[in-house]
């Protein structure tokens, strides 16, 4: 009997178990209620099977999303039409002044070689090598004006003065003649000279005005997935601006060369050529700037197609010994097409929420224009010195100058 009463209570346990272990099915959930029965919550949500609990969020924290790019920081554009300027007035003001130390290249020679008599005859003895304009001078003004949608207005000024270059050689043995057929004329003095002394001077002017449409870069990195806002936001919290330019330029460059020939103590005289080169045309550019604490970086690159009016006059050519003239005067007129390259770097140290101190490198280029030393003509026929010879200028130095903004 006893034993009979154990095998029940064990069958009961083991039933008991075996219905605890079973899993909801259906829509309802098994909860155990505090008498021990069965409660069913229809509204329950079911709970797959092996599927692992989301946990909420906690307030505060940020959960890392591994499928999100790591850029830069807070790269903030602002594009034509958007507010560059928060403050009024409505249009903010920046004035440069640069101070230019301007070398010119001279490709022009020989002016001067033995002459038929010696016996190394032909030999250059003045070079265009050996007539170098030194460090000249010159000032670079800009005063423009942003407005508070991006866009701007500015002009500018160029003005260099006073190039000048010379070379001198002396013969005493009267060894020295021009180069070509003048320095084969017998009898002239150009055959036959004791002193030969190029000389050459210039002035370039350039005036401009432009409209411009900036984009304002504000705290890009090097992780920025666009490449160029990589190379203006190198460093952290920098301020860089790109402005794109439209808009016209003008260029007078006026040259003179003189050659002057000695045939003795006595006798000298000159071979002289004027011209005047006039550009005015269309030009485009692109100029950036990045700033960050009291440094910045600026650059610009420009370039323009021009209309040209080139002159060109040649004085009468008389002979040191005889003088006698060997050809008459003469000028010419050409219309054309021509072009000027300008580009620019420089470094500003700010001394104030308004100022700062510039330094940097420029160089212009001014293609197909009329410098004077390529007028001179040594040949000897009817049609000398009747032709407009073109060549390029190239202008190249170190700037420094101050800036404002207000």
């Amino acid at each position: 009997m006893l034993a009979r009463i154990l095998a029940a209570l064990m069958l009961g346990v083991a039933v008991s178990q075996a219905a605890w272990a079973e899993e909801p099915t259906g829509d309802s959930l098994l909860v155990l209620g505090e008498a021990g029965h069965d409660v069913s919550e229809p509204d329950a949500v079911p709970v797959e099977q092996n599927a692992a609990a989301e946990l909420p969020p906690v307030d505060g924290a940020v959960i890392d999303d591994p499928t999100t790019p790591v850029i830069g920081s807070a790269c903030e554009t602002k594009a034509f039409g958007d507010s560059c300027v928060d403050e009024e007035p409505a249009w903010v003001g920046f004035t440069s002044v640069d101070a230019l130390f301007i070398q010119r290249t001279n490709l022009v020679g020989p002016l001067a070689v033995r002459s038929e008599a010696a016996l190394d005859r032909g030999v250059p003895v003045i070079t265009a090598g050996d007539v170098r304009y030194p460090t000249t001078p010159g000032l670079r003004i800009f005063q423009g004006w942003r407005r508070s949608d991006c866009t701007g207005i500015e002009v500018g000024y160029i003005g260099i003065w006073n190039m000048h270059a010379d070379a001198l050689a002396v013969s005493p043995d009267a060894l020295l003649a021009l180069p070509g057929q003048l320095g084969v004329v017998g009898g002239s003095g150009f055959d036959a000279a004791t002193a030969i002394a190029p000389t050459l001077s210039s002035t370039l002017n350039s005036a401009e005005c432009n409209v411009f449409a900036t984009r304002i870069y504000d705290g890009c990195q090097r992780h920025d997935p666009l490449p160029w806002r990589r190379s203006w936001g190198v460093l952290a919290e920098t301020v860089a601006t790109a402005d794109w330019l439209l808009g016209i330029r003008w260029a007078g460059l006026d040259e003179t060369a003189t050659l002057a020939v000695t045939a003795d103590s006595a006798n000298t005289t000159s071979y002289r050529t004027t011209t005047s080169s006039q550009l005015i045309g269309p030009q485009i550019g692109h100029r950036r700037r990045v700033d960050w604490g009291d440094w910045s970086v600026e650059g610009w690159a420009k370039a323009g197609l021009m209309a040209s009016t080139l002159t060109q006059s040649q004085s009468a050519i008389v002979g040191p010994q005889d003088l006698v003239q060997v050809r008459a005067p003469f000028s010419s007129t050409r219309i054309g097409l021509g072009m000027i390259g300008d580009l620019n770097a420089s470094v500003v140290r700010r001394i104030g929420d308004r100022w700062g101190i510039r330094a940097g490198y420029t160089l212009l280029w001014l293609a197909d224009v009329a410098p004077a030393a390529n007028q001179w003509d040594f040949s000897d026929t009817p049609t000398s010195g009747t032709q407009l010879r073109t060549g390029s200028v190239f202008l190249h130095g170190a700037t420094l100058g101050l800036e404002a903004a207000w």
